[in-house]
């Protein structure tokens, strides 16, 4: 019961918030808040399967992710605890398992293009 209230105070609240956008996916507006200056575009972008992509994204990384589209580009802010591309400068730099650490790493942060399914192209040039 405390929950639904809570859940019922958070979104007036967020009703508060200027050029807030009101989506389809219940699930997605309890993870993100969307805000746009232009709401029909911010819905265009938005597709009721990008909303499932970026729940996804959010379930691989974390609950704290962010994203901003703006100016035709994606910016997203992961927060991580530990230092992914910092190398460790008292190892070797052809240390094999810690090259392989690095390139884990880079590959879990590539994907993110095809969770987000950012290779298909939306438009055609003509």
């Amino acid at each position: 019961m405390k929950e639904a209230n809570f859940g019922w105070i958070g979104r007036k609240m967020q009703g508060l918030s200027r050029n807030l956008v009101r989506l389809e996916s219940p699930e997605f507006e309890k993870a993100f808040k969307v805000t746009a200056d232009d709401p029909l575009a911010a819905r265009y972008l938005l597709t009721p399967d990008m909303q499932e992509r970026f729940l996804a994204l959010r379930g691989d990384w974390s609950s704290n992710l962010r994203a901003v589209l703006m100016d035709s580009c994606l910016h997203l802010a992961i927060p991580k605890t530990e230092d992914w591309f910092e190398p460790d400068i008292s190892a070797p730099a052809g240390d094999v398992p810690i090259l392989h650490g690095f390139l884990v790493r880079l590959m879990i942060v590539l994907r993110i293009t095809e969770t987000l399914d950012l290779n298909t192209r939306l438009w055609t040039k003509e």
